[in-house]
């Protein structure tokens, strides 16, 4: 929890913090936060957020690599998770080619596809949350 909580609350106040601090004004995402950065930090403030990004990046794609492995070895068993490597290192140059819309319009997708079995077993193991909640407070009285 600790990765989340730096992202969100740490960087991205700071981000804009910053972008709020210099006035720098129009564009969106990167472009933006470039602009600031090179206005508080003139002649670094680039090379700093372009490091910055690289790490990201690459960061990004060793977790997703992993996390999503250890979920193909549990969902498909040890023998064909070991090889999911190779279709998520397939997956990089297309990735590459595509546009960034095409892209994030994709993981957007399969992120909403998560919610599906994620409500599923909520609504089918809310009896047993409720009979468990049920004695945690029958004990404490």
């Amino acid at each position: 929890m600790l990765g989340p909580f730096i992202d969100t609350n740490i960087v991205c106040t700071l981000t804009a913090l910053v972008i709020l601090s210099t006035g720098v004004s129009g564009g969106d995402g990167v472009a933006l936060t470039a602009r600031a950065f090179e206005s508080a930090i003139p002649g670094l403030g680039g090379y700093l957020i372009a490091l910055v990004i690289l790490l990201f990046s690459f960061s990004t794609m060793v977790s997703y690599s992993y996390y999503s492995q250890k979920c193909a070895k549990y969902l498909l068993g040890e023998a064909v998770g070991e090889r999911y490597i190779y279709v998520y290192l397939a997956t990089l140059p297309v990735a590459a080619i595509w546009s960034q819309d095409t892209i994030v319009n994709i993981l957007d997708t399969a992120f909403g596809l998560m919610a599906i079995p994620t409500l599923t077993g909520a609504l089918l193991l809310s009896p047993r949350v409720v009979t468990a909640t049920r004695d945690y407070f029958e004990r404490l009285e």
